[in-house]
């Protein structure tokens, strides 16, 4: 699979203290954004629906509301295109059908494609709705279309080698009431982004990434059973760390230790993922912080384009330490070129 002559990254002062008070709560920022009585959702989080479980709304006026289509009625590519050729790119739930129906609207994961591979079936994931909200972000379809391709070329070649972790790995691509495959595939998507900028960001270290933002959603068997609200809680730096998820992800580094073909360098981003108050973080572990943690403020933030400099701004106050900062800047300049 994947082998590379690697630095070995100290691993062992994994901290597991509280963040300071100084850093934006979830629950303030997502008040902030639920704070009027209809929410505005990106038109690409409507490809899934056959049939709506809401009313949805267009807004005319600061507040001024009115109703485009009603709960049961029949939405497609041609009518979302419509509004879209109009420069119309949000529909408006109500606020109560919003939280009622959060965790279905922010699920982008389509059924998961079957490949056949050297006479086996193997099953991942189909991105195409992924692909179209990160577009909207402001990545290039070049970029996005690399990514995936590197990402399916990935998990295809975990399925080959280690059977131990196929189940789960089937899991994993298939299990469409959590947010694991999408936040894990948009964490290697960003973390490549601000990789690039970097003279070192060339493609052999972007697979580390993409390796690592996969396996890191392995360490958890029960998260399928997860609400997306709680998922994106637990693994928030800005609310702490999780003493039980320091403990998985500790489990699975031990478990990946003994399998040859997954680099150190992974094994290190994991094991350090959550050591983001440790100075001395190679850029490449400094990547995948911030792309982690810039995917779970889009999942706050109702992946809302227009909170993006907030969000931003947020992650330099989450990251004083030069190293991180400077990824954070780098992110900045992937999205803006």
């Amino acid at each position: 699979m994947l082998k590379y002559f690697i630095t070995i990254v100290d691993s062992a002062s994994i901290c597991a203290a509280t963040l300071s008070s100084i850093f934006l709560c979830y629950s303030v920022f997502k008040e902030s954004y639920l704070s009027t009585e209809y929410i505005g959702v990106r038109t690409v989080f409507f490809n899934k629906f056959d049939k709506l479980p809401f009313d949805i709304f267009l807004k005319l006026t600061t507040d001024k509301y009115v109703k485009a289509l009603n709960v049961g009625d029949h939405i497609n590519d041609e009518f979302i295109k419509k509004y879209v050729s109009k420069k119309v790119f949000e529909f408006f739930l109500e606020k109560k059908a919003f939280t009622k129906y959060e965790d279905l609207i922010f699920d982008f994961h389509s059924n998961a494609k079957v490949l056949l591979v050297e006479g086996r079936k193997i099953k991942v994931p189909d991105n195409e709705n992924l692909n179209l909200m990160i577009e909207d972000l402001g990545v290039s379809k070049k970029e996005i279309k690399k990514i995936n391709e590197m990402s399916t070329r990935i998990m295809i070649d975990l399925n080959n080698t280690h059977n131990n972790i196929t189940k789960l790995l089937d899991n994993f691509t298939s299990s469409k009431e959590s947010f694991t495959y999408d936040h894990s595939y948009l964490t290697a998507i960003m973390s490549c982004q601000i990789a690039g900028i970097n003279e070192w960001g060339i493609n052999h270290n972007k697979e580390k990434l993409c390796l690592a933002a996969i396996l890191h959603e392995l360490s958890d068997s029960n998260q399928y059973q997860k609400t997306l609200k709680y998922q994106v809680a637990e693994q928030d730096l800005t609310n702490g760390i999780s003493p039980q998820l320091l403990e998985n992800v500790k489990i699975l580094s031990g478990h990946l230790r003994e399998l040859d073909s997954i680099p150190i360098d992974v094994i290190s981003i994991l094991e350090n993922s959550l050591n983001f108050t440790q100075a001395t973080l190679s850029p490449l572990i400094c990547c995948f912080i911030v792309g982690h943690q810039y995917v779970l403020e889009l999942y706050k933030a109702g992946f809302n384009n227009s909170h993006n400099n907030d969000i931003l701004e947020r992650l330099n106050t989450i990251f004083p330490n030069d190293n991180l900062n400077k990824q954070v800047k780098n992110l900045k300049h992937a999205l803006e070129n």
